[in-house]
């Protein structure tokens, strides 16, 4: 106890401003590193989220781009089965008309 009564307290004391100035540098340099932290944590989230939509907005073009081709070879099968339907109509008018003739 003499010796930090003696020797410790007092030299605390004489350096008491260059501790408190040493603890406000630090204190304030740790601020700025979690503000820095922050700061590239939302540009890494920003960076994240422009990539990502990058990429949903260049499938969605290629799912419609897909979808549309479908929907064109859809429409170009579905003329062949109009076309196909319109052979029948024809066929069964020439058979009424043949039954007719018969009659």
């Amino acid at each position: 106890m003499k010796v930090y009564k003696g020797i410790i307290h007092p030299m605390l004391i004489s350096r008491e401003r260059e501790i408190d100035d040493m603890i406000q540098l630090a204190q304030d340099y740790g601020y700025m590193q979690v503000f820095k932290l922050g700061s590239k944590s939302c540009q890494l989230c920003q960076q994240n989220y422009h990539a990502r939509r990058k990429v949903a907005d260049t499938n969605t073009m290629m799912m419609s781009h897909q979808l549309m081709k479908n929907i064109s070879l859809s429409n170009i099968s579905d003329a062949g089965t109009i076309q196909s339907n319109e052979d029948t109509d024809e066929i069964l008018r020439m058979r009424r008309f043949s039954l007719d003739k018969n009659v």
